[in-house]
């Protein structure tokens, strides 16, 4: 590669092939007389096809990372082998092929970021969008013969999606105007893991997936979160909107973030609010472990403040002025009344939880717990009549993961629903929506628009996903490093008096490399001045 900014591609082509050519020359001395004209008609051909592979390949890598062009470079026989299959077992490996290769096309483009602004550890946010297919007729008997609201396409393996449900699936009773025929695609998308931080790297897809909207919405928020984590990166928070969490099935997606030590942030839905577990007298209360005591007023806190966020958005949406309530107060006095971790899970999920009123660092006072004076802590106002473990034991109580039939682990969550903290977290899930416009808005990769995608097959329209989710991350990469080299020398030139540099609006990776030599060249000159 530091050859390649002086020869330029077709340069390193012409190097490449002639030495190759001389070598093969004096290795094997071929004799050249005695060949027909057709023989060298077949060698001219030969050489040119061999020039133009490697000319096409070279002038990729002037815009392109190797890791992505090697990738592209296969997706031509993977597609051949995968048309031409005819084997139950040859579509399956294409399958689990495909996704592999799919994310090895994503994996290509990370370490293009240096590796000063990769974070050790990523907050992930989960999401899916869909990818509309391209209309084609099925023919007026065939539609005239169809119901109100049934519907066909030519695209067997995509499916009818709906924007407004839950898991986006069609059951059938929806009309035409309220349904696209579309692929789905999933992004699991990576941020610095400190909110505070959030600009100190760039947010990048690390997994998708490609499939059949609603189709198994859990299992394929699993597949491309292992994916993920086989692939080595670190994750420590996991946000996702109601479809995933909590709606998936909690052996599909919520039991596998909790073995891997990740915390869960989330959202409910307004029925999902208040008790939704108990076990040994605890009560599990929008995602968090209270004592049994705790007022009803404090218990409906999370459902009054979201439907307060709800009417406070609605009016900002709509022109009109609007100030959203404060809960500071109510919610620091709910957490008086929560159950502590003592310390982490063991091998088999079992957390000891401490009842807020124990000592060393009690909350509240509860004649249960009466080794302090009263008045010396908030006092618990109605002591259940039957206690149970939680509030008798001296000590702890050991939570098991899947407390309450599971559902102690489908509805937890690592922030207290509504807080400052809890918003600050949650909110960066909307980040993964500027990621989906980033690869199909109209200053986008355009991936929306169907007619971009005009072939067949479940496997081609994946790959033209994997293949502008990689453009959309190189994009973000090179826009983020190249504002932190302009940062860094405005900043170095802004101290010895000079003129910001001028900026370079060539994008190919050739004149990135040129310029990026030029830039070096700056900054070393502007330290020298600055000593």
């Amino acid at each position: 590669m530091l050859l390649f900014p002086e020869a330029g591609p077709l340069g390193m082509v012409l190097l490449r092939l002639g030495f190759s050519a001389l070598i093969l020359l004096a290795v094997t001395r071929p004799r050249l007389g005695g060949h027909s004209r057709r023989d060298w008609g077949a060698v001219g051909v030969f050489g040119f096809v061999l020039a133009a592979m490697n000319g096409l390949f070279y002038l990729a890598l002037e815009r392109l990372p190797l890791g992505v062009t090697v990738t592209i470079e296969v997706l031509g026989p993977l597609a051949l082998a995968i048309a031409t299959g005819r084997r139950v077992w040859s579509l399956v490996w294409a399958a689990l092929a495909r996704d592999q290769l799919a994310n090895a096309l994503i994996e290509a483009t990370l370490p293009e970021l240096p590796e000063a602004y990769r974070p050790a550890a990523y907050t992930v946010a989960f999401d899916a969008t869909p990818l509309p297919e391209f209309a084609r007729g099925v023919g007026r008997s065939r539609k005239n013969a169809l119901g109100p609201n049934e519907k066909l396409s030519s695209e067997p393996e995509a499916g009818f999606y709906v924007r407004h449900t839950e898991d986006h699936a069609d059951d059938g009773s929806q009309p035409m105007t309220k349904v696209k025929y579309a692929f789905e695609l999933d992004i699991l998308v990576g941020m610095h893991p400190d909110p505070h931080r959030t600009k100190e790297t760039p947010m990048l897809a690390l997994g998708i997936a490609h499939h059949k909207p609603g189709e198994m919405p859990g299992a394929n928020a699993l597949k491309v979160l292992e994916g993920t984590l086989k692939r080595g990166h670190v994750i420590k928070e996991y946000i996702a909107d109601r479809a995933y969490l909590p709606g998936a099935k909690v052996e599909d997606l919520h039991r596998h973030l909790f073995d891997h030590g990740i915390a869960v942030v989330m959202d409910y839905k307004r029925n999902e609010f208040g008790i939704q577990a108990q076990h040994e007298g605890m009560i599990l209360v929008d995602g968090r472990w209270y004592s049994p005591s705790m007022l009803e007023e404090l218990r409906n806190l999370g459902a009054e403040w979201a439907a307060a966020r709800e009417r406070h958005d609605s009016l900002i949406s709509r022109g009109k002025p609007s100030t959203m309530p404060d809960f500071t107060d109510r919610f620091e006095l709910r957490a008086m009344y929560e159950f502590r971790p003592k310390e982490k899970p063991d091998k088999l999920g079992n957390t000891p939880m401490v009842c807020p009123a124990a000592r060393p660092n009690s909350t509240v006072w509860c004649p249960l717990k009466a080794f302090l004076p009263a008045g010396a802590k908030f006092p618990i106002q109605g002591v259940p009549v039957s206690p149970g473990k939680a509030c008798t034991n001296k000590s702890s109580i050991a939570l098991p993961r899947d407390a309450d039939g599971g559902r102690a682990l489908k509805y937890r969550q690592d922030f207290a629903y509504g807080t400052r903290e809890w918003q600050l977290h949650y909110g960066r899930r909307n980040l993964v929506e500027s990621f989906n416009w980033s690869i199909k808005g109209e200053s986008g990769i355009n991936l929306h628009v169907a007619s971009n995608r005009r072939v067949r097959g479940a496997t081609s329209k994946y790959l033209f996903a994997a293949v502008g989710v990689a453009v959309a991350n190189l994009g973000k990469i090179q826009k983020f490093v190249h504002q932190k080299e302009r940062d860094e020398i405005d900043e170095v030139l802004e101290k010895v008096g000079m003129a910001p540099m001028v900026r370079s609006g060539k994008s190919g990776r050739y004149h990135q490399l040129v310029h990026r030599r030029r830039v070096e060249a700056q900054i070393r000159e502007a330290h020298e001045l600055a000593s």
